[in-house]
């Protein structure tokens, strides 16, 4: 076990100055299983958040992909309000295959979907699947440039993995959308003509 005195527990990429973090006053750690601390508050952008503290907490320690929440992004859009977008939840159902499930909702009423999964299969091929669907609604109703629309996409990707066979190769890359995807929707990958698939592939 390895005891701590004011540390900090975090899942930011920047370990050597993290976003956010759990300050934590004294802890215990066993490595491999689980942590245990006692009196603790967050902090968010150096900013300690010390109201309300949490008395202890208790963290399991697991290595390798796991399921979880994803943490959604805050923002403005011009057309479409304020808007809270990419927040969801995120499973991990083996070595071999995930699966993404994601949304966003805008203050003037547009909101938004996503939904991908990816897939491994080492040394034969991997490969994506994607669908969008979004609402858009711009300005008021009391305004004359109002407008609303509904959009979606499926985007399918096959590449082939080049250490099975160096010599030929099967990647395809397939995309089918509604009119205009892709122009107000970041999530929604490649644009393609409107209304019509759009299939690559080659050998």
């Amino acid at each position: 076990t390895v005891n701590i005195m004011h540390g900090m527990y975090t899942t930011c990429d920047h370990i050597d100055h993290p976003h956010f973090y759990i300050a934590m006053n004294r802890a215990k750690v066993i490595p491999g299983k689980k942590v245990i601390m006692g009196r603790a508050y967050f902090v968010m952008e150096d900013v300690p958040i010390v109201f309300p503290f949490v008395p202890f907490g208790f963290f399991p320690l697991f290595s390798g992909p796991q399921s979880g929440f994803v943490v959604p992004s805050f923002g403005e859009d011009g057309q479409r309000g304020f808007y809270l977008r990419g927040g969801g939840y995120y499973f991990t159902f083996n070595d071999y295959v995930d699966l993404s499930l994601t949304g966003g909702i805008y203050t003037l009423g547009s909101w938004e979907l996503q939904a991908q999964s990816q897939y491994l299969k080492r040394y034969k091929y991997s490969g994506s699947l994607s669908l969008n669907y979004a609402k858009n609604i711009f300005g008021e109703k009391e305004d004359t440039d109002y407008s609303h629309s509904n959009q979606f996409s499926v985007t399918w990707r096959h590449p082939h993995d080049a250490q099975e066979n160096p010599g030929p190769r099967f990647p395809a890359s397939t995309t089918f959308s509604s009119p205009r995807e892709g122009t107000h929707n970041p999530h929604s990958g490649q644009k393609t003509t409107p209304g019509y698939a759009n299939t690559r592939k080659s050998s």
